[in-house]
């Protein structure tokens, strides 16, 4: 995330080290990632859950488990319509509360888990209330507050902030990254190489 998605890497990282000064005994569980939290889903034969990650937030979801990827456990992406080829193993980033997907079925026989790396909408909450969860900011804040957090939310609810944040291509032009959308007999879907 951090080679592509700079700036929103960036505000994972600086609500993440707010929210770790102010509770230091609560420690991200992924060492040197930008995510506050890790979910498994472990079948066996799991689906996506229902989320409260902010909307323009990213997601790690990592398929694992034993399973055909040819026949079954593609990720599917309503809004975008596609149907991803997703084999254990591989990791996709995706605003996961944005973006409503489900997994392919898998066989009966077969095993199919998920670890979810994501960053709760409440982290980024903490930061805007001034290092106070949402409840101490309800009664302890001023008027001037409120306005404040109520514009930086209005900003984020209207999707200007999220694509401000977008990485552009001509921002990757010094990261070597080409996409190459050539159909292959495993999977049709777009590939990203680094080369």
């Amino acid at each position: 995330m951090r080679r592509f998605a700079f700036d929103i890497f960036h505000q994972f990282n600086v609500a993440l080290e707010a929210y770790n000064e102010h509770y230091e005994e609560r420690q991200p569980p992924i060492w040197y990632g930008p995510f506050a939290a890790a979910t498994f889903l472990l079948g066996p034969r799991c689906l996506d859950v229902l989320n409260d990650d902010l909307t323009w937030g990213w997601a790690a979801l990592t398929a694992l488990g034993t399973f055909n990827a040819d026949k079954g456990g593609h990720i599917i992406l309503w809004d975008l319509n596609l149907v991803v080829w997703f084999p254990e193993g591989t990791t996709i980033l995706l605003p996961r509360a944005l973006i409503r997907h489900s997994f392919v079925e898998i066989a009966p026989s077969e095993t199919r888990y998920c670890l979810i790396q994501h960053t709760p909408a409440p982290v980024f909450h903490f930061r805007e209330n001034g290092n106070r969860t949402d409840t101490e900011f309800a009664a302890t804040a001023t008027e001037e507050e409120h306005a404040a957090r109520e514009e930086i939310r209005a900003a984020r609810k209207n999707g200007d902030l999220a694509l401000s944040m977008l990485t552009t291509l001509d921002e990757l032009d010094g990261s070597n990254y080409t996409f190459h959308l050539t159909p292959r007999s495993r999977s049709p879907t777009p590939e990203l190489n680094n080369q």
